[in-house]
């Protein structure tokens, strides 16, 4: 007599949670099995630090080999090298493109997942070309069954599945953003568009302004490639509006950064916010206002990167985009950083005692050691397999990182033919025959570039810098 529909029912769901408890229990009680051994068990190995680093691009670190030479990986060298007796783990969770709603939608399990004693986090820049999207996902009453859930080897295994199988599902929550180039826009009025009506004394259609607007909109929502677009965004709006934009962009920093902090407190880790290391970004107004109204500990980058820019040069510690740093530049800001950590190690229960912190000259990576080759031959690889505007401009960044400038601008004109002219392939590029010297190269980039939209003044002031230096040489 074969079992009743309600009994096999019972035995499958018994058995889906015998495998559950067991993908759950295995891997603890191993754990748990091997700690005991080492005399260790139920506490946090003896001098094990781990630091979680999350940002955008220059956290990635773009313009130099990432793996290799970002801040995050020189920090930990530099950990190692001055503290050999402690074992000690750094993460490197930068994105390209990261706004800080982004990162603290990722941050909750980025800390369920590492368990850092010290997070340090470099974002901001982009929230000012994002102004068009939400900055943070609205929050559901599922992310705290979702937080205790992430704990458990089994849903992690189980999430790992979905993720596979669905593009997004109630498992992720709000830890994933839509993807812009797929996502309608939402009927809600974006913080652009209220800004710009509040600053016009209401809402009325039609008009020159209302076009500008609704033009730069569009523009905006056209992901990696339309990064620069978004650049220029808030000039479309005119002075005015671009300046209460930017104080609303502000004030949402402000936000997240202390829900940052409370998340990050709530952990017992300690947070370490970072400047950018040049210009006179408004983030670096908010991360100093809040570091000094949490006493959080503030790496205020910009005086040790001065200082080495005097001493080699800006060429020497900038990559050829002309914003992001080079390998060598990515030396000063570990050193920074490393300084950063000891103060946020000496607050720690109880604390890390590391070593004093080594000076701020600059590193030169060693692109011809094994590992450095290696890693480019990987680039290589996959950049036949990957023609996307992020990849090409890393490869060509890294080329350039390496002292190979003419490989580097065939690689990034061979991408640049394949793609719609204007994007950020196009002011790479740009930067590259500067710093390569072929001056006239670049000028023709530039007029093709001024062709393509000639609102925009990025090229015209690149030609104009051209004349200053023609003029100067004769």
């Amino acid at each position: 007599m074969s079992p009743s529909p309600l009994r096999k029912l019972f035995y499958a769901t018994l058995s889906i949670l015998l495998v559950l408890v067991t993908i759950e229990a295995l891997p603890r009680v191993g754990g748990w099995l091997v700690l005991r051994a080492t005399g260790s068990a139920g506490a946090v190995p003896h001098g094990d630090l781990r630091i979680l680093c999350t940002g955008d691009s220059y956290t990635y670190g773009m313009g130099t080999a990432p793996n290799l030479y970002s801040w995050p990986r020189q920090l930990e060298r530099l950990i190692r090298e001055r503290n050999p007796e402690l074992s000690v783990a750094v993460r490197n969770a930068g994105v390209p493109g990261r706004s800080s709603g982004e990162i603290l939608n990722e941050l909750a399990q980025q800390l369920d997942e590492t368990r850092p004693q010290i997070v340090c986090v470099l974002v901001g820049l982009n929230n000012y070309w994002k102004f068009d999207r939400p900055l943070r996902d609205t929050p559901s009453w599922l992310d705290p069954l979702r937080s205790d859930l992430r704990r458990l080897r089994a849903y992690r295994v189980l999430h790992w599945m979905l993720t596979q199988i669905l593009p997004s599902s109630w498992m992720q929550g709000a830890s994933r953003l839509p993807d812009a180039s797929s996502t309608p826009p939402s009927r809600e009025q974006t913080l652009a568009e209220r800004v710009a009506r509040d600053a016009r004394g209401g809402g009325a259609a039609g008009g020159a302004p209302e076009r500008r607007a609704g033009r730069a909109m569009e523009q905006n929502r056209g992901g990696e490639s339309g990064m620069i677009q978004g650049l220029r965004g808030p000039r479309d709006y005119g002075e005015a509006v671009r300046d209460k934009l930017y104080r609303a962009v502000n004030e949402q920093l402000r936000e997240d950064f202390e829900v940052m902090a409370d998340q990050i407190e709530a952990t017992g880790a300690e947070l370490v916010l970072l400047t950018y290391p040049e210009g006179r970004s408004p983030t670096e107004t908010v991360k100093i206002e809040v570091g000094a109204r949490r006493d959080l500990v503030v790496a205020d980058l910009r005086p040790a990167f001065s200082e080495a820019k005097q001493r080699v040069g800006r060429a020497a510690l900038i990559s050829p985009d002309g914003s992001h740093p080079s390998g060598a530049g990515y030396s000063v800001v570990a050193a920074c950083a490393y300084a950063a950590v000891r103060e946020a190690g000496m607050r720690l229960g109880p604390p890390v005692a590391l070593a004093p912190p080594p000076e701020s000259s600059p590193r030169t990576p060693d692109y011809e050691s094994p590992e450095s080759r290696a890693e480019l031959d990987r680039w290589i690889r996959y950049g036949r397999r990957h023609a996307d505007i992020r990849t090409s401009m890393d490869y060509a960044l890294m080329l350039a990182d390496a002292g190979l400038i003419d490989e580097a601008i065939g690689s990034m004109e061979s991408f640049h033919q394949k793609v719609e002219a204007h994007n950020l392939a196009s002011r790479v590029l740009a930067g590259l025959y500067r710093r390569a010297g072929r001056l006239q190269d670049e000028r023709r980039h530039c007029e093709r570039m001024i062709a393509v939209d000639p609102a925009f003044d990025f090229y015209r002031k690149r030609i104009a810098e051209l004349d200053s230096l023609e003029a100067s040489g004769r």
